[in-house]
């Protein structure tokens, strides 16, 4: 869920198999404070866990175990701005704090990114303070604007029979493409891919729409099916990385 960073702050210490971690305001201030020198835009995203937490005295505890916060730098052009993400998770098979830096999508608040190299992993150790100098080397290396002018220039033809084997081959590398790493494995549901299809040539309320046999550029049909993992919540701490995902099930260079 998106929420406000005064709402995200009161996170209180989760303890996860005799693990005690810090709270939320403990790992997102130092965040927060060293990107006040670059901007004041910060959006905020979390997820809490699957069970109700009680304190000691029976109130609920609000507990965030999955938290996004984005940066968003001032600049870009007159769709896009870059972001420098930090992100963390307490409850995924080995915990793990992330800082990234990508593109923004101004409408839709769509992430994309078309390489590792600007995403940066780290074990997340309990009682031990994260090291936030990755930001420093993050601000120092220039995203690829190249790419987005190539995506926005470049375009295919959206007709009945190209469209019906996209689509079954959009499913098929959804079903067989993911990520494996030692914090878990990420996928992306083909119900997802499905989406970015329907807002591409079925929703005529999408800003995305188009109708059959038209051309659509690639940076519309990338910022599309990423959209819908935006706006789906469903996943902060992998967003970035599945991102890069998506392009590669779109088959996207």
């Amino acid at each position: 869920m998106e929420l406000n960073l005064e709402e995200l702050l009161k996170g209180q210490k989760t303890r996860i198999r005799n693990n005690e971690f810090f709270s939320t305001e403990a790992y997102v201030m130092p965040f927060i404070e060293r990107m006040k020198k670059y901007t004041d835009d910060f959006v905020c995203q979390a997820i809490g866990p699957t069970q109700l937490s009680l304190d000691q005295q029976g109130n609920e505890h609000t507990l965030y175990n999955k938290v996004l916060v984005e940066a968003v730098l001032p600049g870009g052009d007159e769709i896009n701005s870059e972001v420098i993400g930090f992100t963390y998770s307490l409850d995924s098979r080995k915990p793990l704090v992330r800082f990234f830096k990508c593109f923004k999508r101004a409408d839709t608040g769509a992430l994309f990114l078309n390489n590792e190299k600007f995403i940066v992993t780290k074990d997340l150790e309990p009682e031990i303070p994260v090291i936030y100098s990755p930001i420093d080397k993050l601000m120092e290396m220039e995203l690829p604007w190249d790419w987005i002018q190539d995506l926005q220039q470049h375009e295919w033809t959206a007709s009945n029979d190209t469209v019906n084997f996209k689509l079954g081959q959009w499913i098929r590398f959804a079903i067989a493409f993911s990520i494996d790493e030692i914090y878990g494995k990420i996928k992306i549901a083909p119900n997802d891919v499905i989406s970015g299809y329907k807002s591409l040539f079925e929703d005529s309320e999408s800003i995305f729409f188009s109708s059959l046999g038209k051309n659509v550029n690639f940076y519309n049909t990338l910022t599309a099916f990423n959209s819908i993992l935006y706006e789906s919540r469903k996943d902060p701490v992998n967003l970035i990385r599945k991102t890069i995902l998506m392009k590669n099930i779109l088959s996207i260079n």
